[in-house]
């Protein structure tokens, strides 16, 4: 099991433009941050009219996997981002609608797997100027369930016990000892 928690890196309401001169024009969000050249990115590339999410090294930038979009991706347009990290696995939505997901390998640390959120989070553009709004960061509560056994064989339920989930209640039955039937 890789250590961390499922974060939500969403919501980012920004606009890119693309400079007149030279290649780039990408913004969007920033992720897994421990230095100037080791993080992960997803956003919008103005100049690939396409959704991307990728890496950053000392080497430089590399795009590990993209996703057309309708249409095309304008600059000076606006458009939500949400990236969902989940562990290892990013999703990436454009305005609301998923538009690609990629699993990485997680970062060992003294010999300890971690997943995507442990660095830092945040925005950014290559060779373009964003104007970004609504950025949260926030914690998705964690998925749970529940399994047990209980075979009754005592006639009492071990582990089922009083608990209320909304208007559904769970309850042991009534006792039916002597004389109560």
């Amino acid at each position: 099991m890789v250590a961390g928690h499922r974060i939500w890196i969403g919501e980012l309401g920004g606009e890119i433009e693309r400079p007149a001169v030279g290649a780039g024009g990408r913004g969007g969000l920033v992720f897994d941050f421990y230095s100037p050249t080791d993080f992960k990115f997803a956003g919008v590339d103005v100049s690939l009219n396409k959704v991307v999410v990728g890496h950053r090294t000392a080497q430089g930038w590399t795009i590990d996997q993209s996703a057309a979009v309708q249409g095309g991706v304008r600059d000076s347009t606006y458009y939500s981002v949400q990236v969902i990290v989940n562990g290892l696995v990013v999703t990436v939505l454009l305005d609301g609608v998923q538009k690609l997901q990629r699993q990485y390998d997680p970062r060992w640390i003294d010999g300890q797997p971690y997943g995507l959120n442990m660095g830092l989070a945040g925005v950014g553009s290559e060779n373009s100027r964003g104007t970004y709004d609504n950025f949260t960061v926030q914690a998705l509560p964690p998925t749970t369930s529940f399994e047990g056994t209980d075979d009754f064989a005592d006639g009492v339920a071990v582990t089922l016990r009083r608990h209320t989930w909304a208007s559904f209640e769970l309850a042991p039955a009534p006792s039916t000892a002597a004389g109560n039937t």
